[in-house]
């Protein structure tokens, strides 16, 4: 629960908790409760949803910087058989299915590394650390 309450004070006031607010996932008086994380059960299931969420928004934004000519859902559902691929803890090597896909999972390593040393923007590099917090928990 601590872990939770210092994630709730990095975000507090950022607009996140509006966000949530506005998509439903949350009520407004269930806000504080978030904040200062003490609904762990709570905490547990929209941090994570506000993570995923902001990540994707992230992913769609290197897919348009990228500019390359494939279709979304492809790249998705590779990417889901690589993530499958990973989450299997397989000893053997793993092969990416499409070389499209190799080149725009590079690309996006690389624009990863970009936000977090701010090239993008102070927001995008605050979002960054917010899922970087968040994955933290994750794999705890």
């Amino acid at each position: 629960m601590a872990f939770f309450k210092a994630i709730g004070v990095f975000i507090n006031k950022c607009g996140l908790s509006h966000m949530m607010i506005e998509s439903n996932i949350i009520a407004s008086g269930s806000v504080n409760g978030l904040v200062e994380g003490k609904h762990f059960n709570r905490c547990k299931r929209l941090h994570p949803l506000m993570a995923l969420g902001l990540k994707m928004l992230h992913f769609d934004k290197c897919l348009d910087n990228i500019e390359y000519n494939f279709l979304k859902e492809q790249v998705i559902d590779d990417r889901l058989h690589y993530q499958e691929a990973i989450d299997s803890h397989s000893s053997m090597p793993i092969e990416l299915p499409n070389n499209v896909l190799s080149r725009v999972l590079s690309a996006y390593q690389k624009f990863v590394e970009e936000t977090r040393q701010g090239e993008h923007g102070k927001t995008a590099q605050f979002c960054l650390i917010y899922i970087q917090l968040v994955n933290y928990y994750i794999t705890l």
